[in-house]
């Protein structure tokens, strides 16, 4: 495993320890399980690492199904953790997730493969992973004494009961695709680097920013090309001024970012941002930046988790029903042009779906 991934695992497994756990769920939710809700959570986590290790050594082969039945223990690990009323026997036996006519999209080869569709349903593991989540994002911006950035969460983020979407709705919102992505699919990811702040005093205090905040968005070679793109995308309320500013994105980013005021509440409606680090101590130092994700073309929203989970689902099921096409690609037949993409999506899902788990089970999300 690559050193951050084994970092993320290293606090993970403390996560294996009953004893251990109890006291983290106890810090978390002021509340104490008892020995066995600790033991089936404890197993889910060590089942999960077994995969993720398996994963790490194994063939391209089988390497993204591995990887997908580790995302699923890992997710059943956190519904466990986060909902006092579940239990293993309770939890659900289906993904929430069903491959829809594969064999027909991909019966002239692999060309189709970024068209091969899933339907999310309610019932299944999907929907209550996307409860338990109570599905909060957190934006981190710099803390910055001429111009404070907070955290806010973007809440409400929803989903219908049965959707559809297919293999390129979710690639192309990946943020850490935007460069192979753009290259490979020859057209925009549906992701925009940006920043969100809020003109505040106190940096604890939310509702001491009024009704003013600001949008940044940069224009990276796959970002928007003016405003009015901004504006049709996110669905931002006429506004009462807007600039052009060379330095709000780091200084080694060839950016131009629009800053407008416009409501908060605004704010909340929009996707979910991308937050690619657990601590968020490291996200200050590093400057780190967030990403705005385009909604389905049903509407629905989805956090970064739950698309990473759906991706997975994606991947790990070609692999396990389409052995034939996944085996064309990897073996270069026509149509391979899919496969860097494909390859950084796995390793994507291999290092940050355990980082993303261990985010939600220390309860970052609840700053």
């Amino acid at each position: 495993m690559k050193m951050k991934t084994r970092s993320a695992w290293d606090n993970l497994s403390l996560y294996e320890s009953t004893e251990l756990l109890k006291v983290f769920h106890k810090e978390r939710f002021k509340r104490e399980i008892n020995t066995g809700k600790a033991y089936e959570i404890a197993s889910h986590i060590s089942q999960g690492r077994e995969y993720f290790e398996s994963a790490s050594v194994s063939s391209p082969l089988v390497k993204p199904l591995l990887i997908y039945y580790g995302v699923l223990a890992l997710s059943r690990a956190l519904i466990l953790f986060s909902n006092e009323k579940n239990r293993e026997s309770s939890l659900a036996q289906s993904h929430g997730l069903t491959a829809l006519n594969w064999n027909k999209t991909l019966s002239s080869g692999i060309q189709n493969l970024d068209k091969i569709e899933i339907r999310a349903e309610g019932g299944g593991t999907l929907s209550q992973l996307i409860d338990v989540q109570n599905v909060h994002e957190l934006w981190i911006n710099n803390i910055n004494p001429l111009f404070p950035y907070m955290p806010i969460k973007l809440t409400n983020v929803s989903w219908n009961k049965s959707f559809t979407l297919n293999l390129d709705d979710l690639l192309a919102r990946t943020p850490e695709l935007i460069s192979t992505y753009l290259k490979v699919m020859g057209q925009k990811p549906k992701c925009r680097k940006a920043r969100v702040a809020l003109d505040v005093s106190d940096i604890s205090d939310l509702s001491s920013a009024g009704n003013k905040a600001a949008l940044a968005t940069a224009n990276m070679g796959a970002g928007f090309e003016d405003f009015e793109e901004i504006k049709k995308y996110f669905k931002i309320p006429e506004i009462s001024s807007s600039r052009i500013d060379h330095t709000f994105f780091n200084q080694d980013i060839r950016a131009v970012s629009i800053i407008t005021e416009f409501n908060i509440e605004s704010i909340r409606d929009m996707n979910s941002l991308f937050l690619s680090c657990e601590d968020l101590n490291d996200i200050y130092e590093n400057n780190m930046d967030g990403y705005l994700v385009f909604n389905l073309n049903s509407g629905a929203k989805l956090s970064k988790l739950t698309r990473m989970y759906c991706l997975s689902y994606t991947l790990g099921m070609l692999v396990r029903y389409n052995p034939t096409s996944w085996s064309s690609l990897i073996n270069k037949r026509s149509g391979d042009k899919y496969l860097p993409l494909l390859k950084s999506a796995t390793e994507m899902l291999e290092s940050l779906f355990p980082e993303a788990i261990l985010f939600h089970l220390q309860g970052h999300r609840n700053l």
